[in-house]
């Protein structure tokens, strides 16, 4: 969806460690402008959920993004994922609300930025998606 030059990616139903790792590379392709990537919880992992967790944080460390906006139980593991691959830790912001997040990125959007929204069904985080295109 594009409001005022702005691209908003709503992947928000369903998450995966695949599907995650899918979706942050097409928001590394299509963006011209600044890529900021808003996760969610991935649930039903299992035992692993941490490490899944932490391995996307990586995975968009590696990818050079502007913003890791978080949201939900597991977003500490996603930020030390992506610390510890060298992600400035400025660029990574944990939210306590979905409407937090949309405040803040709504605060700040520039023409030509691209925003992925991302989480399993049950964080409903197209309540991001909602406010960001209302």
């Amino acid at each position: 969806m594009q409001k005022h030059g702005i691209t908003v990616i709503d992947d928000t139903y369903n998450a995966s460690p695949v599907s995650m790792k899918a979706g942050l590379e097409v928001l590394e392709a299509t963006a011209k402008g600044r890529r900021i990537a808003v996760l969610a919880d991935m649930k039903e992992l299992g035992e692993l959920a941490g490490l899944y967790h932490v391995k996307v944080g990586e995975f968009v460390a590696s990818r050079n993004f502007t913003q890791l906006l978080l949201f939900g139980e597991m977003s500490e593991y996603y930020k030390k994922g992506a610390s510890a691959a060298g992600m400035n830790p400025d660029k990574i912001r944990i939210f306590e609300s979905k409407e937090q997040i949309a405040e803040f990125i709504s605060s700040g959007l520039c023409e030509k930025d691209v925003v992925l929204v991302k989480g399993s069904r049950s964080m409903k985080m197209e309540d991001v998606v909602n406010r960001l295109i209302a």
